[in-house]
């Protein structure tokens, strides 16, 4: 009888300890800025609250169990939300940013679902502002053409009319080597019937990811339901030049046909595709080249300040090519590990050889940006 007792107090350890091996975390960020932009439309100037402006606000749970043996099983459902109004980013996806579950071991990571692109994952390391600025989004004060690029990476690879961020009914594959070489693999089911190519993505992702040096290139090719194609290629990254200093370069390339319209992700107001954005007729090709160089500087234990240039073409069949210019200076001051404060000044120009840079026909616009993001 004792022993009985005994072998079930054992097993009762055993299966403590085994679920002691799985965790899930809820976790997310906050947060919100108030900007000013002089130009914002007809020549007026707008103050808005803006959710966003250096994070995306979002809120998830993320989870992971020890299989044993080095292999895990991971899962994790991510989604975004608006602080100045509490709404989802997307109103038809709960977990938009992303819905995954998959298997990691010594071989690599495996996740399947909704997930984020390499250019998009791998942001911070080949984007001077890591991102800061990509709200507004780039074209939503403009008429017709292509607008006020406040940040020109993020146009390529973060605005709602490409898909260039998320991919639905994705298959990614990631190996990261103790020396730091990265590769990565993905591709995204069209799900049409007859037809496995219509709506399907493929991409490709080659990096080297160390303390001091990063570098990061990814090639991405999106087909919409007529087989339409639209590419992206991200090549950058960065270095440390000091204790104190980081200098990052990135370049990307965007390259889409003109009615280029895609189906398979949730883009609240889309436009409907590149033509109508920018005005190239059908059987037209349209081009977003952006080239961002900056640096970082860490002024103390709770400052850093990032100055960056960027430099935006858009150009295609039938229209003259219009060159973007923005300088943005940001600078962080963290009142804790979690939380911290923010400003930012930011002023783009065009050089605009055909049609104009806003409904005002102005070519300038000042953004200044103050906010706060705590996380939890």
């Amino acid at each position: 009888m004792k022993k009985s007792v005994l072998g079930f107090a054992a097993l009762g350890v055993l299966n403590v300890a085994a679920y002691a091996q799985s965790s899930v975390t809820l976790y997310g960020i906050v947060d919100v800025a108030v900007r000013r932009d002089s130009d914002w439309t007809a020549g007026k100037a707008r103050i808005a609250e803006v959710s966003g402006m250096v994070n995306t606000s979002r809120w998830g749970f993320r989870g992971t169990e020890d299989l044993g043996d080095g292999m895990k099983a991971n899962f994790k459902l991510e989604g975004g939300f608006g602080v100045d109004t509490g709404a989802q980013s997307e109103s038809a996806s709960l977990f938009d940013r992303r819905a995954t579950v998959g298997l990691s071991g010594k071989w690599g990571r495996l996740d399947v679902g909704r997930d984020m692109t390499f250019s998009w994952q791998y942001t911070p390391v080949y984007d001077p502002l890591g991102g800061v600025l990509a709200t507004p989004t780039p074209t939503s004060h403009s008429a017709g053409r292509a607008g006020l690029l406040v940040n020109g990476l993020m146009f390529v690879t973060n605005n709602p009319y490409n898909n260039g961020k998320l991919r639905d009914n994705n298959i990614k594959y990631e190996y990261s080597a103790p020396n730091g070489l990265l590769i990565g693999l993905d591709y995204s089911f069209g799900e049409t019937a007859g037809d496995n190519s219509k709506r399907s993505g493929r991409q490709v992702a080659l990096g080297y990811l160390t303390n001091d040096i990063n570098v990061i290139s990814s090639f991405d090719v999106l087909r919409d339901a007529n087989e339409r194609q639209q590419r992206i290629v991200v090549v950058g990254g960065n270095f440390k030049a000091s204790e104190q200093i980081k200098v990052t370069v990135g370049h990307a390339v965007l390259t889409a046909d003109a009615l280029f319209a895609p189906t398979s992700n949730a883009v609240s107001n889309p436009i409907a595709n590149y033509a109508s954005t920018f005005g190239v007729a059908e059987g037209g090709k349209i081009k977003v080249a952006s080239t961002g160089v900056g640096a970082d500087y860490k002024a103390g234990g709770r400052v850093t300040l990032t100055a960056a240039v960027y430099n935006t073409r858009v150009s295609g069949d039938g229209i003259a090519a219009n060159d973007y210019n923005t300088y943005a200076f940001v600078a962080k001051y963290a009142l804790s590990k979690q939380t911290l404060v923010y400003a930012a000044v930011d002023y783009q120009t065009a050089t605009v050889n055909g049609g104009q840079m806003t409904q005002s026909g102005k070519r300038t616009n000042n953004g200044l940006t103050t906010g706060i993001q705590t996380r939890f």
